[in-house]
Parts: C-alpha cells; structure tokens; sequence
C-alpha cells in the first residue's frame, strides 16, 4: 500500500505464543486521487477480536470491513465526524447481524479503535481496550479510555458487538505538531511491555524499527495475547508529496539481546553475575566455619 510521504507509517502484528491464531485486525486507508484525499483524509484502525477463536477472528474483520465500506460509501459531503459516526454504527449492526446468524458466535465482538488524520487534524473514535497513544516532545499520553472492568481487567465494557445491536463510542480530537507520532495498540503489548519501555523505544529509533522492537519484545516475553501495532509520524504540513509502497514489519528474534530497554532487560542481564557473587561469598563463609 501507498502513502504520501509527509507521513511516515509503520505497521505490524503477531501472533501470540500461546495463541492458535491471530484475531487482530488493522485497516490503513490513503485515496490516491487527490481530490478524494483531500475530502476523506487518511484512515487508520485497530481492532482486536473476542468471542472464540473463529468468533474473534470473524468480528474484527467484519468490523473494519463494514468500517471501510462506509466511510468511503456516504452520500453528499458529510463532516469527517459524521462519516466516522456512521462508520462505527454500520461495524456495530455487521457484528451483531452476523452473531444472530450462529449460536457459536453469538457473543462475538471485538474492540475498535479508528482515527482519521486530515492534513493536521487528527479525529478519533474508540471502545474497548486497544488504545490510542500521542507521543509529543519526549513524552506519552493516552488519547482513548480503556473499557475494561476494574475487578475484571479482561472483561469489556464496551465493544462493538458482544451480544449488542449499538455502542456509543468514545470521540476524541486533537491539532497534531510537526513530528508528533500516533500509536495505535491492540492490548497484547500492554501485558508484558510497560508505557516507559514503549516510550524508550519509540523514541530511540526511526518508526519502521520501533515497531520491529516492540514486535519482537512481545515475543521475547512470551506475550499472552496478539499485538497489533501502528505508528505514524507526521511530519509537519507541507503539502503531501510523492506516494511511497509501505509493507508490513515482520518481529524477529535474531539478535534480540540488541533491544535495550529500562527495567526488566537490565536485570535479566545482571542477575548471573549476582548470582556467582552470592555464591562466592557463601563459599568463603562454609571455609571459614570449617
């Protein structure tokens, strides 16, 4: 896929080791006729799957799909908000037509998170606990709620889908700065990578990078669930340029004692030495007894 190059875009995502499959989805949409860019924008998502594993999976591409279909379909020339309102309602009806179709799936549902970025203008709608993250001179704030039970942090409290006909999402809105970056997560990451590793990483290295390390980072840490991750820069507001093809970052685990990041990697590093040192020093202790 193509996008201009006043925005630098990376993107990826995995599946979980204790996983049998992948039930996380993305959308990333860029017109290239001009007049249709200007009007629509550029659209982003994330949505994350429940309900089983055949559930899941079908939910989030449903949702996106319906997404799509609909933000690009709408008659007249209705506000970026108003399409994205739209957009979420038809994700909502596609989910939940289709878990009255099979008593399987009748819970399922998936989280959805979708942001449209019109030239500096950014617009956002959001349920569930996949998230949206700015990332602005140095420090990291969340730009959505999570949507999670405060005893049960798995359990949802809202969703698009989950045995509902409609959500009300979660609208949020901000002007981007040149060099902001955006960070689109599905929840996977958040369980074995804490905010400051995010932030080390994201600012240590160019986007197509950082997304391989958190990637991979996951995946060293044996990450519980899928993570699907989209990261955006943008860079100020010349006008859009030349479209260039953007692919997929793959995680590798080849040379993975390159990521460095605060906290549990320097003490995975150090604690052989601690331990020959405790070692060592009960061994003097026995001689002298002796």
């Amino acid at each position: 896929m193509k996008f201009r190059d006043d925005l630098e875009i990376a993107f990826g995502t995995i599946k979980g080791p204790v996983r049998s499959d992948n039930q996380d989805d993305y959308l990333l949409y860029e017109a290239a006729e001009d007049a249709q860019f200007e009007a629509l924008g550029r659209l982003i998502a994330v949505a994350d799957g429940m309900g089983g594993q055949a559930g899941g999976a079908e939910a989030s591409r449903l949702a996106l799909r319906a997404f799509l279909g609909t933000y690009l379909s709408q008659n007249g020339e209705p506000s970026i908000a108003d399409r994205l309102d739209s957009a979420f309602q038809s994700s909502c009806h596609a989910v939940a037509e289709e878990a009255r179709r099979s008593r399987s799936r009748a819970d399922m549902g998936t989280t959805l998170t979708a942001v449209v970025l019109d030239g500096s203008r950014l617009q956002g709608v959001h349920v569930g606990d996949s998230c949206c993250l700015l990332i602005r001179k140095g420090q990291m704030r969340l730009l959505t709620t999570m949507h999670v039970n405060p005893t049960y942090q798995h359990a949802l409290t809202r969703v698009v889908g989950g045995g509902r006909e409609d959500e009300e999402p979660e609208r949020f809105s901000l002007e981007l700065l040149p060099g902001d970056r955006l960070l689109l997560l599905s929840d996977g990451l958040w369980r074995v990578v804490d905010e400051k590793e995010v932030l080390h990483i994201v600012l240590g290295h160019p986007i197509k990078k950082a997304v391989e390390e958190l990637l991979s980072l996951a995946l060293i840490r044996n990450c519980p669930d899928n993570v699907t991750a989209v990261l955006v820069r943008w860079r100020g507001p010349d006008k859009p340029g030349e479209r260039v093809e953007v692919e997929p970052v793959e995680a590798s685990l080849v040379g993975s004692d390159r990521i460095s990041v605060p906290g549990n990697r320097t003490w995975s590093r150090i604690w052989p030495f601690l331990l020959l040192i405790a070692g060592l020093v009960l061994g003097a202790v026995a001689l002298f007894v002796l």
